[in-house]
């Protein structure tokens, strides 16, 4: 059986593998609100947002839900992180396991970038 709990899994393991912990995905209320993204770390005053999706084809609402948390999070304007990664997580297996990293630019547009957390990790 697939579903997105098997996203969720993959991603734990993928992100263990590389930072050798594994994300939050409890409830954090001063960082988030009330709302819960699927996974969250803050690394080298770094700060990754993570939203897994069963599909690709999710990926339009996951960005709309990304985005929903980086506002939560500039609008308290309590925290100076030097970045906040959105990560789009997908797929329900490992073979078709796969994420991609986004930024806010400047102007306040969702980027894509062409890092790996491993790449962001050195």
């Amino acid at each position: 059986m697939s579903c997105e709990k098997n996203t969720d899994r993959l991603f734990l393991n993928y992100w263990e593998k590389i930072f050798g912990r594994i994300y939050n995905t409890n409830n954090n209320k001063k960082l988030f609100n009330n709302l819960v993204p699927d996974g969250y770390n803050i690394i080298n005053n770094n700060l990754f947002i993570i939203e897994n999706k069963k599909e690709y084809k999710d990926k339009i609402n996951a960005k709309k839900q990304l985005i929903k948390y980086y506002n939560i999070v500039i609008e308290k304007d309590e925290y100076n992180f030097n970045e906040i990664y959105l990560i789009f997580g997908y797929g329900d297996n490992e073979n078709n396991f796969n994420y991609e990293i986004f930024i806010i630019n400047n102007e306040g547009n969702l980027i894509k970038i062409n890092k790996t957390l491993e790449n962001i990790k050195e």
